[in-house]
């Protein structure tokens, strides 16, 4: 009786092994089809999108050659097109998804109960600009889910400019967005987001992460149209926090010295320090050297070396060489110019002349 149990035992253990064997086998050959049909589909798509791009063939013409069960290929072909495209070329691109009927497709899977489907279908239509979308975001909208949020509030902004205050209420709500992804979410616009940007903030109340926001797309930009909102926050603003991505954002737009960036300088805050003195040296001219050489004494390391860093560019180096000489000159002062110099790549001594022999 043991012995016809244990016969019993090693045969069922055999043809579990053996059926598992066959499930491997299966699902390799499905993935690898899968593989292969995928390959095929692109080879031929890439075929297409020359000729469309070349006028040998019309949207339409694509949209006959492309198979019901080819449909997700195509969205996965056509998705980073889309996002580096522009003009004709995007048009034509967009024509082929309406016409194979990839975005009926993605209409109908922006309604699904799968968070991920209707992910990837609210981004493909957000970035096409499909105003059917809209109704579809506000599951995404009001999702705890980054990865479902995320489609759906870039969806909201590319559709139309006009929905520029309900992005913001949405980004407003949350805490969990960083503000490199912010400024994604507002790339995708153009220049033309920052004047409705600055319209925005001027008739709303909103809080100090969206202004920061706002600071680093027209930094991103370079819109000089902010200058007067930066000025303000510099002289007036309370917030810590704003004042230094103010002042950054002076920074990297360049604008002109003005008398916000010498209160700054003296501000008690090191970093507002460091961040005032930063943007002397992409704002100022060399009238304005005197008022960074005092920071080359500041108690902080790094508004030291900010300072000696916005004297290289306002001044010539002879005149650091003086400050190197001078024996009265603060000695932290005179390390700090002689580390920028030499990784700038510049002399920190006078090189003897020697007479050829």
């Amino acid at each position: 009786m043991t012995l016809n149990a244990l016969r019993f035992i090693v045969f069922g253990v055999l043809i579990l092994t053996s059926l598992i064997f066959l499930s491997i086998l299966r699902l390799r050959y499905i993935a690898n089809k899968e593989t292969l049909q995928r390959r095929r589909a692109y080879c031929r798509m890439e075929a297409l999108l020359l000729s469309l791009f070349d006028d040998q063939i019309l949207a339409y013409q694509w949209a006959l050659r492309i198979h019901a069960h080819e449909l997700t290929y195509l969205q996965e072909f056509l998705l980073p097109y889309l996002e580096c495209l522009k003009g004709e070329s995007f048009d034509k691109l967009v024509a082929v998804a309406y016409h194979s009927g990839l975005v009926k497709r993605l209409l109908q899977e922006g309604r699904s109960p799968i968070a991920w489907r209707q992910a990837k279908a609210v981004y493909f239509l957000g970035l096409i600009r499909e105003p059917q979308v809209l109704p579809l975001l506000k599951p995404g909208l009001s999702s705890g889910n980054m990865f479902w949020f995320y489609p759906s509030v870039i969806a909201l902004a590319r559709n139309d400019l006009r929905n520029l205050p309900q992005v913001l209420e949405a980004l407003k709500h949350r805490s969990d967005w960083t503000e490199h992804l912010g400024v994604s979410i507002f790339a995708e616009l153009g220049e033309e987001v920052c004047p409705v940007l600055l319209a925005t903030l001027a008739q709303e109340e909103t809080s100090p992460k969206i202004v920061r926001l706002a600071f680093a797309v027209m930094a991103h930009f370079g819109y000089l149209g902010s200058e007067s909102l930066l000025n303000e926050t510099i002289l007036t603003s309370k917030d810590r926090e704003l004042r230094i991505r103010a002042l950054r954002a002076w920074s990297q737009l360049k604008l002109g010295y003005f008398e916000g960036l010498d209160l700054a300088l003296q501000d008690p805050d090191w970093e507002i320090r460091v961040a005032a003195v930063t943007a002397l040296g992409s704002s100022g001219t060399e009238d304005q050297t005197a008022l960074a050489h005092p920071l080359l004494r500041d108690s902080d390391w790094w508004v030291r070396l900010r300072a000696a860093e916005t004297m290289l560019k306002l001044c010539k180096r002879e005149e650091l060489y003086t400050i190197l000489d001078d024996p009265l000159e603060d000695l932290y002062a005179q390390d700090m110019l002689r580390y920028v110099l030499t990784r700038e790549g510049g002399a920190t001594c006078v090189i003897p002349v020697f007479d050829v022999l």
